[in-house]
């Protein structure tokens, strides 16, 4: 099998960074230009649908197994954070996998530079694949995904864009840039001076994500471990 399948393309989401960005300041200027305001309460509500999809479904349920729920919202999940533009959710688990395995050392993927921002790159990740991945291969439906992720995304930001440049702006590209600052100040902020730490103050910005991060790395697999955040209130709602 090929090992570099599960290699997330740092370039890909290099490019989709800035494309977001660039889009989301111009959709700032719509807003001081009269724009309506509702529009901002779209890009919230899809990008707590991308975190919550990447915080309970890619790193707690796929990744470290912290809890069992119905097929449906495991594939729920899957779609919505692969449209995050995250990668797909066999080499997100794959690159997180890795990254617990061999934090805050030389073979740690998560690369902490301020540049990561902009610039979205890893360290390489050409290991054995975990037990949780070859899980997901075995699905159709993570597999597909992991296939074809990147054209689903295209094709929905095509279709927003040719339904409304407002649902283009405000329903994809601001989330996704939003999405993105939250994972860049967790990959930096969360591992300093070569061990995890705890930054609780981030979840003001970002309520979705867990920030109690020395916790996480001593027991991955509890959700409570770290802390409190909206994801871990969704997770008991939706668990078996």
């Amino acid at each position: 099998m090929n090992k570099n399948l599960f290699v997330i393309t740092p370039n890909r989401q290099t490019i989709i960074n800035i494309v977001a960005l660039l889009f989301s300041v111009h959709g700032l200027y719509m807003l001081s230009s009269g724009e309506s305001l509702w529009w901002i309460g779209l890009s919230f509500i899809v990008y707590s649908v991308f975190n919550i999809s990447v915080t309970a479904g890619f790193h707690q349920l796929f990744t470290h197994r912290s809890y069992s729920c119905s097929k449906f919202w495991e594939y729920l999940f899957t779609v919505c954070g692969t449209l995050a533009f995250q990668g797909s959710s066999i080499s997100w688990v794959h690159l997180h996998y890795v990254h617990h395995n061999t934090s805050d050392t030389a073979e740690d993927p998560h690369v902490r530079s301020l540049w990561f921002f902009i610039f979205k790159k890893y360290n390489s990740v050409i290991v054995k694949p975990s037990k949780n991945v070859m899980t997901l291969l075995k699905d159709p439906v993570h597999k597909v995904l992991h296939t074809y992720g990147g054209l689903l995304c295209v094709l929905l930001s095509v279709a927003l864009y040719l339904i409304d440049y407002r649902l283009f702006v405000f329903g994809y590209m601001l989330p996704v840039a939003y999405f993105y600052l939250a994972v860049s100040c967790h990959q930096i902020f969360t591992h300093i001076g070569n061990k995890p730490v705890d930054v609780p103050f981030f979840i003001l910005l970002f309520p979705w994500a867990d920030w109690n991060h020395v916790k996480h790395h001593e027991r991955p697999s509890d959700i409570k471990n770290g802390g409190w955040c909206l994801s871990y209130e969704f997770i008991k709602l939706i668990q078996k």
